[in-house]
C-alpha cells in the first residue's frame, strides 16, 4: 500500500494528492477521494457531475472554468496515460492571481488535483488514449461555461499550439481575463 500524500499547489487553494494504492494478487485499487478526510486537508467536495475525457496524443484541452452565477470547483484525476496539467488563477482577489501551476501526471503515480472556483484548467496529452476523470460540485451550466485562450500559456506548454490538436472552441477562447471570468450570464 502507498500512503496518500497531499501537496498544496503553487496556486492558492489548489491541492495535489497522490492516490492511496492498495495492491494484492488481483491487481490494484486506487482511492481517489474521501469527503472531509483529514488526510486530504478536510476538503469538502460533493460530486454533482462526473465525466471522463478520452484524448489522443498531443491534444490540448482548455483552459476551462465554470464561472458566472454557477461557479464550480472540480477534482481532476488522470486515469490512464500521461499529461501535463495547467492551472491558471483567474481570481482577482487571490494572492496568486495570474499565477500558473504546472503538474506532470502519469498513470504510474496516480494523482488527483482539487481545483477551486475561479481557477482555469487545461492539459496536453502525452500518450494515446489519455483519460481524465472530472468531478464537478455543481451541474454543468452552458451559460456559465467559460475559459481563456491557451495562447496565454503557450510558452509553458513545451511546443507550439500549432503542433497540438485543439477544438475550434478552445482555439477561439478570449485572451482577456475579465471576459473569461465575468462575461457569462443567463439570458
Amino acid at each position: 500500500m502507498t500512503d496518500l500524500a497531499i501537496t498544496p499547489g503553487a496556486v492558492s487553494g489548489v491541492h495535489v494528492w497522490q492516490h492511496k494504492i492498495f495492491e494484492d494478487m488481483r491487481g490494484k485499487l486506487s482511492k481517489v477521494y474521501v469527503f472531509d478526510s483529514l488526510e486530504l486537508g478536510n476538503t469538502e467536495f460533493q460530486t454533482f457531475e462526473h465525466f471522463f475525457t478520452f484524448s489522443k496524443l498531443n491534444v490540448f484541452r482548455g483552459m476551462h472554468l465554470q464561472s458566472g452565477i454557477h461557479p464550480s470547483a472540480k477534482i481532476v484525476s488522470l486515469v490512464h496515460g500521461s499529461a501535463t496539467d495547467f492551472l491558471l488563477d483567474l481570481r482577482p482577489e487571490s494572492p496568486t492571481f495570474g499565477k500558473l501551476q504546472i503538474e506532470k501526471m502519469d498513470d504510474m503515480t496516480p494523482q488527483s488535483v482539487y481545483i477551486p472556483k475561479g481557477v482555469a484548467h487545461g492539459y496536453v496529452s502525452h500518450s494515446e488514449n489519455t483519460i481524465f476523470s472530472y468531478r464537478y460540485e455543481v451541474a454543468f451550466c452552458q451559460q456559465c461555461d467559460s475559459g481563456i485562450s491557451p495562447i496565454l500559456i503557450e510558452p509553458h506548454i513545451g511546443t507550439a499550439l500549432s503542433n497540438l490538436i485543439l477544438s475550434d472552441r478552445d482555439a477561439s477562447m478570449t485572451k482577456e481575463i475579465e471576459e473569461a471570468i465575468h462575461s457569462r450570464s443567463h439570458l
